[in-house]
């Protein structure tokens, strides 16, 4: 299932690129970075949001006047954590994704500045994670287990929309900011009680234009 999500956005992206260069449109692709907020909801008693990174690749395909599709890969770390009320005991979870999108973005632009808002699917698929804890000045960790089976921690597979609206300057440069809500239930078996992840992020990169030749 993994690896069919990732094949076929990687053919809609080379497709939508040699559909722009056959109709002199041209792409612009580029690298991005930045900072998210997330946060999983339902695990280890609902932990408060953490602060991680985000690196990644994307592409700008023009496919109308005024809309594009946006193609984004990236690699995006996920945190939570939870504290007692006392402050003596505290839990932490910390997974590391790789995330694919698919956008629809639309642009208005105006004296060199390029405002844009955009939604699409997101699938993510989780790498690696690590739950660590604290009891008093006593601290311990564990690997995080992806599956299907009871015994698992987490599904690995998440599937979302997200949403993005930001800001384009001399062409090139451009910050943006983000959300990404999870719509899958991660626990193994979609039991109870339902884990979910949404986050925040925000972005600085910039895009290098693929004119076609004529």
């Amino acid at each position: 299932m993994r690896k069919l999500i990732y094949t076929l956005t990687i053919l809609l992206t080379f497709q939508s690129m040699v559909n722009a260069q056959k109709n002199g449109g041209g792409f612009t692709g580029g690298i991005q970075a930045g900072m998210s907020i997330a946060n999983y909801t339902g695990v280890a008693g609902n932990p408060s949001t953490r602060s991680g990174g985000t690196l990644g690749v994307l592409w700008d395909v023009k496919i109308y006047k005024g809309l594009s599709l946006q193609p984004t890969f990236n690699f995006l770390t996920q945190l939570g954590y939870k504290e007692s009320p006392t402050a003596t005991t505290a839990t932490s979870i910390k997974v590391n994704n790789m995330e694919a999108k698919m956008n629809f973005v639309y642009h208005v632009t105006e004296d060199k500045v390029d405002f844009f808002i955009g939604a699409g699917p997101s699938a993510s698929i989780a790498i690696n994670g690590k739950w660590m804890y604290r009891n008093g000045t006593t601290y311990s960790g564990k690997d995080v287990t992806f599956g299907n089976k009871t015994t698992n921690d987490l599904r690995s597979l998440d599937l979302g929309v997200s949403g993005l609206i930001g800001f384009r300057f001399l062409k090139t440069f451009f910050i943006s900011g983000t959300y990404n809500r999870g719509l899958r239930n991660l626990t193994p078996n979609g039991a109870s009680p339902s884990i979910n992840s949404h986050y925040y992020a925000i972005n600085v990169g910039c895009l290098i234009s693929q004119k076609s030749k004529k």
